[in-house]
């Protein structure tokens, strides 16, 4: 069992969870698109973090696992509580994913890989800037011919950017939004 030294980190982990709250934050900010293979009903939290130990006091995570589109997959929070901006990002969630499926490969039979959805909940001063592809951390990906693009690996994460000028409205019930409002708009200390 790891202690928790950072309060932000305690407060995200209490309050994220909580499947409950989770799921009240999932079925309120994920895309549509996702919640229509997406079964909330069996989600359930798993104990591992897979965040380095230099990056402790920058990120906390949480690892659900649910159905999705009928197969076991998993939605990985990660929580930037440092209020800055991470250019290359996605090489640190796909180091994050790897990790998880590493963890997943050795616990079960041999198979398939489960899918994972990431999800970054940001809530630095400023709007968040980069690309939430891998893709885009390729520099002129754009002008190679398809015959390269085939052989990068590529996915997004989805962000949720809570910063001032976001415009995004706070949803979902009174305990999501009371954290939401307390922790990411204003940027409460705890």
């Amino acid at each position: 069992m790891s202690f928790i030294q950072n309060p932000h980190d305690k407060f995200f982990k209490e309050t994220m969870g909580d499947p409950d709250v989770a799921q009240d934050f999932l079925t309120n900010y994920l895309p549509a698109e996702v919640m229509q293979v997406m079964d909330l009903g069996h989600l359930s939290l798993e104990k591992d973090s897979f965040i380095d130990q230099e990056l402790e006091e920058a990120y906390s995570d949480l690892l659900y696992k649910t159905r999705i589109d009928g197969k076991e997959g998993y939605l990985y929070f990660l929580f930037e509580h440092k209020s800055y901006q991470e250019p290359k990002l996605a090489l640190r969630l796909l180091k994050y994913m790897v990790k998880i499926w590493e963890q997943k490969t050795k616990e079960s039979e041999p198979g398939g890989l489960p899918v994972i959805i990431p999800l970054l909940i940001y809530q630095g001063e400023q709007q968040w800037a980069g690309e939430p592809s891998f893709s885009s951390l390729f520099a002129g990906l754009e002008f190679m011919p398809d015959k390269i693009k085939r052989y990068i690996p590529d996915y997004e994460y989805v962000i949720y950017d809570f910063s001032p000028d976001s415009g995004h409205e706070i949803k979902g019930n009174v305990k999501l939004r009371i954290y939401l409002e307390m922790y990411l708009i204003e940027n409460v200390t705890l």
